[in-house]
């Protein structure tokens, strides 16, 4: 299987369509219960801002990412930098890959290609959220040398 991994194209408003549907996929992924497909026309009107954004050619606080199977976007992998704690930080806002398409070091193929990025754009660390049941993400998080930073608390009312 060859695989091809690369920014999406800011011009190219079907790929970037594509990517947020899949970004919304991670969301429905980790909360199954509490989320909220967007409408055809949501869809439309992310993509449309989002393509604006990356237009701007002084914009470099997204980095989209994507894997490829031919023609076929397969997984996202969606960053941007702020500030945190005072520093300079990349966060990572989704990371999705295909269910079919699991196990074959895209996850961390995505994740590398990110870590490089923010090196390149001066930032101090990564910053990641998961869901204490996403057992495979937490894996490779430690496996790339990410550490627990804080814990995020909620209570249902």
């Amino acid at each position: 299987m060859k695989i091809d991994y690369r920014q999406i194209n800011a011009s190219d408003f079907d790929e970037i369509r594509q990517f947020f549907i899949l970004n919304e996929y991670c969301w429905r992924d980790s909360d199954p219960e509490g989320f909220i497909e967007r409408s055809e026309e949501k869809r439309d009107s992310v993509a449309a801002e989002f393509l604006e954004k990356l237009k701007n050619i002084n914009e470099e606080k997204y980095h989209c990412l994507a894997a490829f199977n031919g023609e076929e976007m397969i997984a996202s992998h969606f960053l941007d930098i702020y500030m945190i704690e005072a520093k300079l930080a990349c966060h990572i806002h989704a990371l999705w890959v295909n269910p079919s398409y699991r196990g074959y070091g895209i996850a961390r193929k995505l994740k590398e290609m990110g870590e490089v990025w923010a090196r390149k754009m001066n930032c101090v660390f990564m910053d990641s959220n998961t869901k204490v049941t996403n057992t495979g993400m937490i894996a490779l998080n430690k496996d790339l040398g990410y550490s627990i930073a804080r814990y995020n608390f909620r209570k249902t009312l």
